[in-house]
């Protein structure tokens, strides 16, 4: 009797020993101290993260399609509200198609971004209401001066939080 009452007091003391640790290393946040999964099931199937599905690979490539399909070709500011258009030029970016308008240049890509920044400052501005039809008829012209790699008529002046600054005078690359 002696013998199973010192079994069952060290097994309560190990169990006891146990759950502090846990509790401790819970409290630590290290990765020992993560619940383990309370049916032998749970335990027997690991849970793989499937890379894609087939229905986000379909949603995937719709998108991918649709975007292709509105960067065609712009001009876009007549069809887009300026969120949209931003979003089709930075596609065209993505797949190198912008460089069929602008050079492929530090010229070229200062000319893009200070266009993409007169875009920016619409998208920001229309968080607050509608633009007027003034603002969105001088988007269409800049974006009209952008395709023919024209001076935007804008100056670009912007320091950002950690000092750097892009200045641009909205002049179109040099003819290469």
């Amino acid at each position: 009797m002696k013998v199973v009452v010192l079994v069952t007091l060290a097994a309560l003391v190990v169990i006891g020993a146990i759950a502090f640790l846990f509790v401790l290393g819970m409290r630590a946040g290290t990765p020992s101290a993560q619940p383990v999964a309370a049916t032998s099931q749970a335990v027997a199937q690991p849970t793989v993260a499937p890379t894609s599905s087939p229905t986000a690979d379909a949603t995937s490539d719709a998108t991918a399609d649709a975007t292709e399909e509105a960067t065609s070709g712009p001009p876009f500011a007549s069809s887009m509200d300026p969120a949209e258009m931003y979003d089709a030029y930075m596609e065209m970016k993505r797949r190198g198609k912008i460089y069929e308008i602008i050079p492929d240049t530090d010229e070229g890509r200062a000319y893009f971004t200070a266009f993409m920044y007169s875009i920016v400052d619409l998208k920001a501005a229309a968080i607050w209401g509608p633009l007027d039809a003034e603002s969105l008829a001088d988007l269409a012209t800049r974006e009209q001066h952008f395709l023919a790699l024209e001076d935007l008529d804008l100056t670009v002046d912007i320091t950002f939080e950690d000092g750097t600054s892009f200045t641009h005078d909205g002049k179109p690359p040099a003819a290469g």
